[in-house]
C-alpha cells in the first residue's frame, strides 16, 4: 500500500488543526483590520480610470499577501514549503471573503495615489480554510486514489499482454508439436507400408527360392534319369517312356539331320529321321549340342 503524499498529510494535519483553532477562546479577538496605500505610476496608455483600476489591483495583492503573512504567523507555520503551501491557500480562500473598503484616493495626471483597508474575521476565513483544505485533501486522495488505479491497471495491461505474448508462444510451440506428430505419423504410416511390403518381398524371394531349388532338384533327377537311361539305339518314345518329356528340343538342321532332347543337364542327340538316340552333349561344352555330342 502507498503512504500518502507528503502534501496530503500537511492538509489533513492542517484540517484537524483549523477545526481547533478556529474556535477560539472567550475574549480573543476576531476581527482584524489591514491598512496598505499604493502609488501607481500611470503610462502613456492610461487614463485615469486604468490607472486607477491597476493601482486597486496592486494594492488589494499587497493587502492579501499581508493577510497571508498575519494568518501564518497567527497558525505558527515554520516550514517554509508549508508556508508557500498555505499562503495560497489562504490568498485563494481570502480573495473570496474579503471586501476591499478605499479610504483615500488622488490623480495628478502622473501618479494615482490609493489607501484602502481589509477588514478580515479571522475566525471565518479560518473556517472557510479548514472547509477548503478539507475539500482540497478529498480530492488529492481522489487524485492518489485514482494514480494508484491507474498504475494497476497499467500492470494489469501489461501483464495481460506478457500473457497473450506466452499464449502465442504456447501456440507456437504447440502447432510445432502437432507439425511433428502429423510428420511421424506420417512416417510411421510410411514404415508400416514399407515393413508389409518388405514382408511381401521376403514372402515372394521364399516362393521364388523355392520354386528355384525344386526347379534344380528337377533338373538334376532328370540328368542322372537321362544318364541312367541313356543307351544309344532307343528310340525316343522308349526313351520318354522311361524318363518323360524333355525340358526343350532342338532340330540341328537337315544338313546334320539331328534333334537334341535336353533332359536336365544333358542333351541327348537322336537321329533326324529314326528319331534313334545317338549320343548325349553334356554342359560345358562348346558349340552346338548337335555337333558336340559325345560317343558312347
Amino acid at each position: 500500500m502507498h503512504a500518502p503524499a507528503p502534501r496530503v498529510l500537511l492538509l489533513l494535519l492542517l484540517a484537524v488543526f483549523l477545526a481547533v483553532v478556529s474556535d477560539p477562546a472567550p475574549g480573543r479577538a476576531a476581527q482584524k483590520v489591514f491598512v496598505r496605500e499604493y502609488s501607481y505610476r500611470a503610462s502613456d496608455d492610461d487614463s485615469k480610470n486604468s490607472a486607477r483600476r491597476k493601482a486597486l489591483e496592486q494594492l488589494r495583492a499587497e493587502l492579501l499577501r499581508e493577510v497571508g503573512v498575519y494568518l501564518q504567523a497567527y497558525l505558527e507555520i515554520e516550514s517554509r514549503s508549508d508556508r508557500e503551501f498555505v499562503a495560497e491557500e489562504i490568498r485563494t480562500v481570502t480573495a473570496g471573503i474579503a471586501r476591499t473598503e478605499i479610504l483615500e484616493e488622488a490623480w495628478d495626471g502622473s501618479f494615482f495615489y490609493v489607501k484602502a483597508q481589509i477588514e478580515l474575521d479571522t475566525e471565518d476565513v479560518l473556517r472557510s480554510l479548514n472547509r477548503a483544505l478539507e475539500e482540497r485533501s478529498s480530492s488529492a486522495e481522489l487524485q492518489r486514489l485514482s494514480a494508484l488505479l491507474a498504475t494497476a491497471n497499467a500492470e494489469a495491461s501489461s501483464r495481460a499482454e506478457e500473457v497473450e505474448r506466452l499464449k502465442a508462444q504456447v501456440d507456437a510451440r504447440n502447432a510445432t508439436i502437432r507439425d511433428q506428430e502429423s510428420r511421424l505419423q506420417e512416417l510411421e504410416q510410411d514404415l508400416e507400408r514399407a515393413e508389409r511390403r518388405l514382408v511381401q518381398v521376403d514372402r515372394a524371394q521364399r516362393v521364388v527360392q523355392s520354386k528355384l531349388e525344386q526347379i534344380l532338384r528337377d533338373i538334376d533327377r532328370m540328368t542322372e534319369e537321362a544318364l541312367a537311361a541313356y543307351r544309344p539305339g532307343l528310340t525316343f518314345d522308349e526313351i520318354r517312356s522311361l524318363i518323360g518329356e524333355p525340358r526343350a528340343t532342338k532340330w540341328c538342321g537337315i544338313s546334320i539331320n539331328r534333334r537334341a532332347r535336353n533332359y536336365g543337364d544333358v542333351w541327348l542327340v537322336f537321329d533326324g529321321s529314326t528319331d534313334i538316340l545317338q549320343c548325349l552333349a553334356r554342359p560345358g561344352t562348346h558349340g552346338s549340342p548337335c555337333r558336340r555330342c559325345e560317343q558312347p
